[in-house]
């Protein structure tokens, strides 16, 4: 709906920890016949999340999972899934930008605050995760993210949660 009638929408999926949040996320991210909604001109949706080690074995775990499935050698996998999987730490610090319309954000309650953000990285422009994110997105003519979101588990100083996403 968000393509076809030109919006910027925000889905949030939320629950406990275990509930399924995360498969829920990386089947839109990379399920076949999902993607075919998406025209190739856009781009393939991009996950992003500020959990490292996340990154890291869902990396690793999809790279292992295109070496049995279409028998890719292991680095041409690996780049692939580093290419649909990205630490958001990477786009904020870096200033890349967002080639795809469709953003899914796992861990969306651990999202900084732009205090935390400016703290952090030390640049007083910078704003929040989630402002950052959705100003990339401004720029589109549509736009999706889908916030998946663990309830009350912000855990560290500056992580706002869902609040945080309202605002931007």
């Amino acid at each position: 709906e968000a393509s076809r009638n030109l919006e910027k929408r925000i889905v949030v999926v939320a629950g406990p920890p275990g509930a399924g949040k995360t498969l829920v996320g990386l089947r839109m991210a990379h399920d076949p016949q999902l993607q075919k909604l998406i025209p190739d001109s856009l781009g393939t949706p991009l996950y992003l999340t500020g959990n490292g080690p996340l990154v890291d074995v869902l990396v690793e775990s999809l790279a292992r999972d295109e070496v049995r499935r279409m028998g890719s050698s292991k680095p041409i996998a690996k780049s692939n899934a580093e290419a649909k999987i990205r630490l958001i730490h990477g786009i904020t610090e870096k200033k890349l930008g967002i080639e795809s319309n469709v953003i899914i954000f796992d861990e969306g309650q651990r999202i900084w605050t732009a205090e935390h953000m400016r703290r952090k990285k030390g640049d007083s422009s910078l704003g929040s995760e989630a402002e950052e994110v959705l100003s990339y997105l401004e720029k589109r003519n549509w736009a999706l993210v889908v916030v998946l979101l663990g309830e009350g588990q912000e855990i560290n100083t500056g992580e706002a949660g869902l609040p945080e996403w309202f605002s931007a």
